[in-house]
Parts: C-alpha cells; sequence; structure tokens
C-alpha cells in the first residue's frame, strides 16, 4: 500500500498517471488532494489515512507533498503501519530557498495576468506544461494563486530531522528542472541515513507518466537494501 501527494498546483489526478500500483509495486494507492498549499493540512491528511491502514504503507508524494511526507515520517507522529518513504522531485531542504521564491514569484504572475497568458508563453512540446495546463484550466485563479504563495512559505524537514529517519527512503530527481533542482534531491539522499536515489532524464516522462513509479520503485528496492 502506499500514500501518497502531490505538488502544490497539481493533482492527486496526476498521481495516479504518475504511480500506477502494479508499476509502483504495491497492490493499491491512495492518492490524497489538496489544493492549499498547506504543509500542517496536507500532513494531517496524510496521518489520517495512513492511520486507518494495517497493511505496511509506503508514505511519500511529489515536492511539496514529498517534503510534508518525510517531515511526517521523521517525527514522533509517524503513522504505525510506515515501513518507508518515498520523496519524488524535492524542491529544497530545509528553509525555503531560491526555488521558493520562483514559486512565489509564479503565484503574483498567476494574480497579475492569469493562468492564460502564462501558458501560452511556454513550450507546449514540454510534458510538465501540458501538466499544469491540465491541472489550472479548470482552478480558481485567486486559490490557485494562493496555494502557489502558501508552498512557496513552507520550510521543508531540515538536515538534523532527516538524520533521525530510519527508515528506507526512496528518493527520485528529476534532471535539468529548476523548480527540482537535482542539487536539492542530492541533499536529501546525504540527509536520509537509509536512502538510494534514481534519477530521471527531463524528456523520460514524455510518453509515459508512470517512469514516476519506475524510477520510485527502483529506489525504494535500493534503499531496502541499506541497512
Amino acid at each position: 500500500m502506499a500514500v501518497l501527494s502531490h505538488g502544490a498546483g497539481s493533482t492527486a489526478n496526476f498521481l495516479a498517471r504518475a504511480f500506477p500500483p502494479d508499476r509502483l509495486g504495491v497492490a493499491h494507492c491512495y492518492y490524497v488532494e489538496d489544493q492549499t498549499g498547506d504543509a500542517a493540512l496536507i500532513r494531517a491528511q496524510l496521518g489520517h489515512v495512513a492511520d486507518r491502514i494495517t497493511a505496511p504503507v509506503i508514505l511519500g508524494g511529489v515536492s511539496l507533498g514529498g517534503h510534508v511526507a518525510a517531515e511526517l515520517l521523521a517525527s514522533s507522529e509517524r503513522p504505525a503501519s510506515a515501513v518507508a518513504g518515498l520523496v519524488c522531485l524535492p524542491a529544497w531542504l530545509g528553509s525555503p530557498d531560491d526555488v521558493a521564491a520562483m514559486t512565489a514569484a509564479a503565484a503574483a504572475d498567476v494574480s497579475a495576468r492569469g493562468v492564460n497568458a502564462i501558458l501560452e508563453e511556454l513550450d507546449p512540446r514540454d510534458w510538465v506544461v501540458t501538466e499544469l495546463r491540465d491541472a489550472w484550466r479548470n482552478r480558481n485563479e485567486s486559490r490557485l494563486a494562493a496555494e502557489l504563495q502558501q508552498a512557496s512559505q513552507q520550510p521543508s524537514p531540515h538536515f538534523s530531522q532527516l538524520a533521525d529517519l530510519t527508515l528506507p527512503v526512496g528518493v527520485v530527481g528529476l534532471a535539468n528542472d529548476p523548480l527540482h533542482p537535482i542539487d536539492a534531491a542530492d541533499a536529501w539522499l546525504e540527509a536520509l541515513p537509509r536512502s538510494a536515489m534514481s534519477t530521471m532524464a527531463r524528456d523520460e516522462a514524455a510518453t509515459d507518466r508512470a517512469v514516476f513509479a519506475d524510477h520510485a520503485r527502483i529506489a525504494l528496492q535500493q534503499a531496502w537494501n541499506r541497512h
């Protein structure tokens, strides 16, 4: 069983396509939906779902969702069912940094110019742009801007917190993505005592979003083998 949360501005629909259970290697996945960007609310949802499950749980997520899942796993409130973590495309480690500032700038841009004006300037051949278009086209723009702004203010766990997380954690990095720099993924890998990373090429998910699950499965298997 896996319980996963998406990043700011994304959706549970993306998680369902990126992490189908068979490709991830689990019997079932629960995809947490959030449109607030508030780490405390996401954490509460993740904990609520995981606490109701008696089977072993992989707790994780993408970007902000991964940050929050790791924070919960490293805390005294870690769900009893949790046996492993999954952090895909971490954006920063510890206090919000330059990437967070870029997220805040995106929030301001949505407020000032609107979603359509922003998407028209982006490369339509890029699968990330396709995902943004799908996730944003039916959103209330003021609420989307508020979500991105809120997310930009959320610290991830700090190095010292992650040092106490002894469960196996798979990390997935994405090459050449300015909002999820590979340096951030490397920092998470260094901070987590029992972890392994699998890195995706920038265009690898263009025709098959479920390669996220393939890389997650590889990273998790390697992390499990580290003692």
